[in-house]
């Protein structure tokens, strides 16, 4: 199941019953069995919060991705798909303020911002990481693939 809420009344993004599809057709595409999975939109000021509370970071940021799931050292490549996920419970976090600053710095509409950091927060739970450059590499590979998709239904 995927959930979107809105915080003290942030706006959703809209077409949510296709992001909905989306999501958990990329999911299933990685080997995801079972997806239970809620999207947070919120202000920058609560964004922030967050940020400093779970990261230390100060200010404002895109998505923070928290996992409830298994712990990293049960997965593995023997168990469900590629990235070795097969049940995810998880929350991102997202500042739509944000998304739509990165839109206009990375010459995207809104949407394709929108649905990009989506999709990077579901890749991380599938087990995909961005701290290295080799890592960000296939991250933004990922994310290339499954905006494709997304055009294709």
């Amino acid at each position: 199941m995927i959930s979107f809420i809105a915080v003290e009344g942030t706006p959703l993004p809209k077409g949510r019953r296709k992001l909905r599809r989306w999501l958990q057709r990329i999911a299933e595409d990685y080997g995801v069995r079972s997806l239970d999975l809620s999207y947070a939109f919120g202000n920058s000021e609560w964004m922030a919060e967050l940020n400093q509370k779970h990261l230390g970071h100060k200010g404002d940021t895109d998505i923070l991705t928290f996992d409830y799931g298994a712990p990293q050292a049960t997965r593995g490549l023997s168990r469900g798909g590629p990235y070795g996920r097969t049940i995810i419970h998880g929350e991102c976090c997202i500042s739509p303020h944000r998304v739509k600053l990165q839109s206009v710095r990375w010459s995207n509409s809104d949407q394709e911002e929108m649905r990009r950091v989506l999709v990077h927060g579901l890749l991380h739970l599938i087990g995909f990481d961005d701290k290295k450059s080799k890592d960000q590499k296939l991250m933004r590979e990922a994310e290339d693939r499954a905006l494709v998709i997304f055009d294709s239904l």
